[in-house]
């Protein structure tokens, strides 16, 4: 057994007690936590996102003795900037299980871009036998010229396609990595069912790999558009849930260097709805 070395006692007071020896590191926010950022509006949220609790003026000092409010974690949204910019350094949130599928995503709230990152494996040829079977059996109905969808069925994300709604708190994400979460299925069901995200475009990306952050910013921008288009929509959207984002899936960079390259944007929101957005 091993000891903190000790010293001498402190001059003038020989029964004080040593310090500790060395302090615990200071607890540090999962990425995507919102940390006060500002909705569609430029109100604050009132209500807190799932990653933490929010900072606000006022917020008591994280340890007895500090003054005053701690400064902001690192890739807090600055004042006055843009709501849509996505945060940065924080680490990727906790992995979802089960599921059986590949995809990937990355997650932010109150009013940040949610960025989501989808891994094609069996659509890229990586995995050709994993599930096929089960693949055909899950898809959903779809029918008439938009092929909107008429049953609820598990999906494989690279199916998304532009007015889909599903619900991606039910996504399975069992691992990590520092571009997002891995995910294997989407559970897709009719616009008029309880949901949580929806696409509302899709896009594809040319050269090579750019990374997940760069995809990220292109459905911020996306969503930006869509919102200055959509203002009826976005003002009951916000009524709903004033920290509404976007999804954005893609292939992996593996995926990516073959030549699938196809994007999908989606909305997303922290409390369900059950209505179609327009797109």
């Amino acid at each position: 057994m091993s000891f903190p070395p000790s010293g001498p006692p402190y001059p003038g007071d020989p029964n004080q007690p040593q310090p500790p020896y060395g302090q615990p590191p200071q607890p540090y926010q999962q990425y995507g936590q919102p940390g006060g950022p500002q909705d569609a509006y430029g109100q604050p949220p009132q209500q807190p996102g799932p990653y933490g609790q929010p900072g606000g003026p006022g917020t008591p000092p994280p340890f007895p003795g500090a003054q005053g409010t701690p400064p902001p974690f690192p890739g807090a949204p600055v004042p006055g900037g843009n709501p849509f910019d996505p945060p940065g350094g924080y680490p990727p949130p906790p992995p979802r299980r089960g599921g059986n599928k590949i995809a990937k995503k990355l997650a932010g709230f109150g009013g940040v871009i949610i960025a989501i990152v989808v891994l094609i494996a069996v659509k890229l040829g990586l995995g050709a036998g994993l599930n096929a079977a089960g693949d055909a059996l899950d898809e959903p109905d779809r029918v008439g010229p938009s092929q909107e969808i008429t049953e609820a069925a598990s999906m494989d994300p690279w199916d998304l396609k532009v007015g889909d709604c599903f619900m991606d708190d039910q996504s399975t994400t069992p691992t990590t990595t520092e571009d997002g979460q891995t995910v294997y299925r989407i559970d897709a069901l009719p616009c008029t069912d309880a949901h949580n995200a929806q696409v509302f475009t899709s896009l594809s990306l040319s050269g090579a790999f750019p990374g997940g952050q760069a995809i990220v910013d292109k459905c911020s921008k996306k969503l930006e558009g869509w919102i200055d288009g959509h203002a009826a929509a976005t003002k009951k959207l916000a009524k709903l849930d004033p920290n509404f984002g976007a999804l954005a899936y893609f292939p992996e960079e593996t995926g990516w260097e073959i030549g699938s390259n196809r994007i999908t944007c989606s909305i997303y929101t922290n409390k369900n709805i059950t209505f179609k957005l327009p797109t």
